[in-house]
């Protein structure tokens, strides 16, 4: 009896931290909901507006077509900026409301997940139903998405089908998306704690870095080794981004793998966030 009730305790706690995570993850899927359908609202907006104008243009000129090209680029942005919103009010009230840091942590996994299938979903439904109305007025109109634009030839090469390609990009598009949403979380939650003068720095010190600190570097290699040290770092990475980002494949898993890094530096920030 003693190790049944035992046992009935620890699978009653389970089920209570479960549902704390699931309470978390319909909170935080609905922070999400209304921006997601207004950028689709407006991207479907611009949409119209454009094949409208586009058709207004072509009428007694010799125009042949048009294309659109990776939405999903455009998809990232806002992913990355919606999850730059997503801690701070999400984090209070989860506290405030007895869920712990790792269950509103698990939860805003699940809701990256969720919100990143969905819209690489919604992106190639665009991408594929986008250029009907300008095909029924008579205007040749081309779509791509984000995977045929960058590896046309090699999504040629391995993929066989309509379905399959259109499957694939969506698969493309969900570990782009997910890597976006790390590196927004990742900045949020740095943010919120750093202090004011840490805020400062960082947030001045990455431009100052990037547009000074690396060319000054780079005079000063030339000056000392002629360019040897630069030249042999640039080449390193050449060949580390070629084969990250050479192949679809390679580009789906290393955003796997940098979302997974993000995301433990997240929780490594949010564990003792106050």
């Amino acid at each position: 009896p003693g190790s049944a009730e035992a046992v009935y305790s620890i699978d009653g706690n389970v089920r209570e931290k479960a549902m704390k995570v699931f309470a978390s993850f319909r909170y935080q899927l609905a922070d999400q909901k209304r921006g997601i359908l207004t950028y689709y609202g407006v991207l479907l907006g611009f949409y119209v507006l454009f094949e409208i104008l586009f058709a207004v243009a072509a009428v007694g000129e010799d125009v042949n077509g048009s294309t659109t090209n990776g939405i999903t680029a455009v998809t990232a942005v806002y992913v990355f900026v919606a999850s730059l919103c997503s801690f701070k009010d999400n984090f209070g009230m989860s506290l405030q409301n007895g869920v712990s840091r790792r269950s509103t942590f698990l939860a805003r996994l699940c809701t990256a997940g969720a919100m990143c299938a969905v819209m690489a979903v919604a992106d190639e439904l665009v991408t594929i139903l986008a250029p009907l109305p300008s095909r029924l007025m008579g205007i040749e109109m081309g779509s791509m998405s984000l995977m045929e634009n960058l590896y046309f030839s090699a999504a040629g090469a391995w993929l066989a089908g309509a379905f399959l390609l259109h499957l694939c990009s969506a698969a493309f598009g969900f570990f782009m998306l997910l890597a976006a949403a790390g590196l927004g979380y990742l900045i949020t939650i740095l943010f919120y704690r750093l202090n004011k003068l840490g805020k400062i720095l960082v947030g001045a010190g990455v431009p100052v870095l990037v547009f000074f600190g690396l060319p000054a570097l780079e005079l000063l290699d030339q000056f000392i080794s002629n360019g040897a040290v630069i030249k042999a770092v640039s080449g390193f990475f050449a060949v580390v981004f070629q084969f990250a980002f050479g192949q679809p494949q390679n580009t789906a898993l290393t955003c796997l793998v940098l979302f997974a890094a993000m995301s433990g530096l997240s929780w490594l920030l949010m564990r003792r966030a106050v």
